[in-house]
């Protein structure tokens, strides 16, 4: 979901780990699966994935909190958020 958005917008996502997400199968693979883009492009990447957390909580039907895949979802966005700032501070 997050490397679509992110290649939608014309950046170069890479998925690490996505069969990890297969092999679990109904467990989560949460922090198991990232998702890249080149340097130059993490801090754009960073505020797609801003813009994208701010447009989901502001929306007028939300999906039950409490729903597990909400719930992981929420939690891979964060991961992924994460592993781009470290990314953009490395240089």
């Amino acid at each position: 979901m997050v490397a679509d958005l992110l290649a939608q917008q014309d950046l170069e996502p890479t998925v690490e780990g996505e069969m990890l997400e297969i092999a679990t199968g109904e467990v989560p693979a949460i922090g198991l699966v990232r998702v890249l883009v080149p340097d130059r492009q993490s801090e754009r990447a960073e505020a797609i994935v801003r813009d994208f957390e701010i447009s989901r909580s502001g929306s007028s039907a939300p999906a039950p909190a409490h729903h597990p895949l909400i719930h992981a979802i929420d939690r891979f966005i964060h991961t992924l958020t994460k592993a781009l700032h470290d990314i953009s501070t490395r240089r």
